[in-house]
C-alpha cells in the first residue's frame, strides 16, 4: 500500500525547510572557512559610530569618544578629546596657546592619518612625535586625521578653525595616486549623509540597510568574490578605493603632468599658509595602495582595474622625483614599506589600512623630512 501523497502546501513547506537547512549548513561551512582564513566570523565585522555633522567641513569626529573597534583583523581603542582629535586614553584637550619653546605639528589627512586599524601609540603620527621628543626636541603633535574626509574639507576646517592651534609645521597625507589632493576649500562642499554616527553617500533607505546586513552572510560574500573573479571588465578605479566620498581627489590624482602636479602642491601650500597666517612649512607623504606593497594581493584588486603592481609603483616614483626636483617637500613611503613587507604584513589583508608594522615603516620614511624642519635640540652646557 503506497503512502499518501503530501498536499501542495505541505510539499512547499517541506521544500522550504530542506532549502533553509541546506542554506544554513552552507552558511556555517563558509563562515568556518572564513574563520580559518581570517580568524573571525563575517557577521562580527563592525564599523564604529564616530561621526557627527559639522557646518564647516561636512562632518567631524564625535568628541570624547571612548570605544573599542573590533574586526576580524584587529581590535583597537578609539579615543577623542573634547575637540574631536584622536588621542590616547587620557583624552586631554589641546590648548589653543602653544607651550613655550614647543614646536606644534599638525597632521592632516584621511583614515591613514587617523590610524585606522592601529592603537594611537602605533600610528605614524604618534611614533614621529615620540621619536622627536626622544631626540631632545620639544614638540607637540595634533592628529587631525578623519576617516573618509577629503583634503578640501580639511582645508575648510583649517581656515575656519584649525589655524587657531598655531601649527609650526603641517603634514598632509597623499594616499593612492600621487597628486590626489584638492588645494583649496571650495565655495560649496558636497557633503555625505550622517546618520546614527555613520557616513552614507545617499540617505540610508530600508533597502540599503538590508543589503548592508546581507553582506555579512558568507554565502553572499563568497558569491561576490567568485563573481569578481569571472568579471571581464573592471567597474571602478583602484585609486578610488577608500575615497568613495572624495570624488574631487580621485579626479585630481588622474593628472600626471609634472608642472600641473607641482602647481597643485604649491597652491595647497599657499592655502595653508594663508589660513595659518604664517609662512609655515608644509610637507607631503605619499602612501601607496596595499597591492603595490604586497603584489600577492593583486587578485583581490583586479576587479577594480588593477593590472599589475609595478606600473603604479614606477608612476609614483616618477611623480615624486619630479615634485622633489621642483622644490616640493614630499616623501614616497613605498620603498620603506616594500623593504619591510618582505617579512611581515604592512597592510591588513581585507582592510586597506596599515598595520602597526606598516605605520612603523611610514615613520622611518617620513621622520627625516620632518626632522629637517624642526629646530635641533640645544646641546647641554
Amino acid at each position: 500500500m503506497s503512502a499518501p501523497r503530501l498536499g501542495l502546501r505541505k510539499r512547499l513547506l517541506f521544500t522550504a525547510i530542506v532549502a533553509a537547512g541546506v542554506g544554513l549548513a552552507i552558511e556555517g561551512m563558509l563562515q568556518a572557512a572564513y574563520w580559518a582564513q581570517s580568524g573571525d566570523l563575517l557577521f562580527r565585522r563592525t564599523l564604529p559610530k564616530i561621526y557627527q555633522p559639522d557646518p564647516v567641513r561636512c562632518f567631524a569626529l564625535q568628541p570624547n569618544l571612548a570605544l573599542e573597534h573590533r574586526t576580524n583583523e584587529f581590535a583597537i581603542h578609539i579615543y577623542t578629546n573634547g575637540q574631536g582629535f584622536r588621542t590616547d586614553a587620557a583624552r586631554r584637550d589641546t590648548p589653543l596657546a602653544k607651550p613655550a619653546d614647543t614646536t606644534r605639528i599638525l597632521f592632516l589627512g584621511p583614515s591613514f592619518t587617523f590610524g585606522w586599524g592601529s592603537e594611537i601609540e602605533d600610528t605614524f603620527v604618534a611614533r614621529i612625535g615620540e621619536a622627536l621628543r626622544a631626540s631632545g626636541r620639544r614638540v607637540e603633535v595634533i592628529n587631525a586625521g578623519i576617516p573618509s574626509q577629503g583634503s578640501d574639507q580639511q582645508l575648510c576646517w583649517l581656515r575656519a578653525e584649525g589655524h587657531r592651534y598655531e601649527p609650526d609645521l603641517v603634514v598632509q597625507v597623499d594616499y593612492g595616486q600621487v597628486g590626489s589632493i584638492v588645494p583649496e576649500c571650495p565655495a560649496k562642499l558636497e557633503c555625505p549623509v550622517i546618520d546614527g554616527g555613520f557616513l552614507y553617500s545617499v540617505p540610508p533607505t530600508l533597502a540599503l540597510r538590508t543589503i548592508a546586513t546581507l553582506k555579512n552572510s558568507a554565502i553572499v560574500f563568497y558569491a561576490y568574490q567568485i563573481q569578481r573573479l569571472f568579471s571581464r571588465e573592471p567597474r571602478a578605479d583602484p585609486n578610488a578605493v577608500g575615497k568613495e566620498l572624495r570624488h574631487a581627489e580621485v579626479q585630481a590624482g588622474a593628472e600626471g603632468d609634472p608642472e600641473l602636479l607641482a602647481e597643485r602642491f604649491r597652491r595647497f601650500t599657499a592655502f595653508v599658509r594663508e589660513a595659518v597666517g604664517r609662512d609655515v612649512p608644509v610637507l607631503f607623504v605619499h602612501i601607496p595602495l596595499s597591492y603595490v606593497v604586497h603584489p600577492a594581493d593583486l587578485p583581490r584588486w583586479k576587479y577594480l582595474g588593477a593590472t599589475d603592481a609595478v606600473s603604479p609603483r614606477e608612476e609614483a616614483a616618477r611623480r615624486v622625483e619630479a615634485l622633489v626636483a621642483r622644490g616640493i617637500p614630499i616623501v614616497d613611503t613605498t620603498p620603506a614599506l616594500r623593504a619591510a613587507g618582505g617579512s611581515e604584513r604592512m597592510y591588513y589583508w581585507l582592510d586597506i589600512h596599515l598595520t602597526p608594522a606598516g605605520n612603523a615603516a611610514v615613520t622611518e620614511a617620513l621622520l627625516p623630512l620632518v626632522e629637517a624642519q624642526i629646530p635641533k635640540p640645544s646641546l647641554p652646557p
